[in-house]
């Protein structure tokens, strides 16, 4: 007996040592992998807040060497840069709201088991994401739709998302039935169901598809580099890819500017940097607040019973 309880333990000991050992390998490739996802972002805040004369020389890598806010003042200033600000915001929150919306309606009817024809318009629905007609058709499109140059052409396009709209039909989905049907004995029409009974129940995964489409809308520099040729219709972060790939004309002349600070100075390079934490920020901002919908959203929308 007593034999037994010595192998056991030792056999504790050998556990716990080799449970030890793999907590430290695991959590340091985790603490490496971390340094270097966060670190990339961090350097882009630490240059932003550096003299842009000062940063040319380079060796700047924990703090900014000579701290300034002349960048941000800059950006702000600068006409064509505060307006593709202004641009991503109404962007974001027109093209966000009016996709969930029309999701949502579209999910709300492919969620009824009555609805004839139910099953293949979802397969049809599916089939047109797995094939597109190319950049080329779908740019004479736009072109025939009169959409260059449009500020819809940054909305109309993105309206409609097969994902998006599976993860609030299965929200849909999950609600039981006689919550409808009470609500038709009471007297209540379609659209009283999906405003008042549907959309609150789901908010969850409504919230989720809006996170989705707004970091689209925000981050999308495609629509504004092929489809707007006016600078005054640009978002962020069309602009902040030309910037980065082109230097923009209107920049590149003012390569190093006298800065309102103590003889500081703004570069291109650390102009673009403070444009990144500008467009960062947003997307920063607001996810903690949505993160709990966000994970009961993604989970809901992801299992059908």
């Amino acid at each position: 007996m007593v034999k037994k309880m010595a192998v056991n333990r030792k056999l504790r000991i050998k556990g716990g040592v080799g449970s030890l050992c793999f907590d430290i390998i695991n959590y340091t490739i985790l603490a490496l992998i971390m340094l270097a996802t966060i670190y990339p972002l961090y350097y882009i805040v630490v240059l932003s807040f550096n003299d842009g004369v000062d940063a040319l020389q380079g060796g700047i890598f924990l703090l900014p060497r000579k701290f300034t806010f002349n960048n941000y003042i800059e950006a702000f200033s600068n006409e064509i840069l505060l307006n593709s600000f202004m641009i991503s915001i109404a962007r974001t929150l027109i093209g966000t709201l009016t996709s969930v919306f029309f999701i949502a309606l579209m999910a709300y009817g492919l969620s009824d088991k009555k609805l004839v024809g139910r099953r293949f318009l979802t397969k049809y629905f599916f089939f047109t994401t797995l094939f597109g007609g190319g950049a080329i058709p779908f740019l004479i499109l736009i072109r025939d739709l009169d959409l260059l140059d449009n500020f819809l052409v940054y909305i109309l396009p993105a309206v409609y998302g097969f994902m998006n709209m599976l993860i609030v039909r299965i929200a849909f989905e999950s609600i039981p039935i006689g919550i409808q049907e009470s609500a038709k004995i009471d007297g209540a029409n379609e659209w009283q169901i999906f405003s008042r009974i549907y959309l609150p129940l789901a908010v969850p995964a409504l919230v989720t598809v809006g996170l989705f489409t707004a970091v689209f809308h925000w981050n999308d520099w495609f629509a504004g580099a092929y489809y707007v040729n006016s600078d005054t219709l640009k978002p962020a972060a069309t602009i902040l890819q030309e910037m980065l790939i082109a230097s923009m004309s209107s920049l590149s002349n003012e390569a190093i500017n006298s800065g309102t600070g103590a003889g500081g100075g703004t570069s291109t390079q650390t102009l673009q940097m403070a444009f990144v934490v500008i467009i960062l920020l947003p997307i920063l901002l607001v996810y903690p607040f949505a993160q709990k919908y966000f994970v009961k959203g993604a989970i809901v929308g992801s299992i059908k019973e």
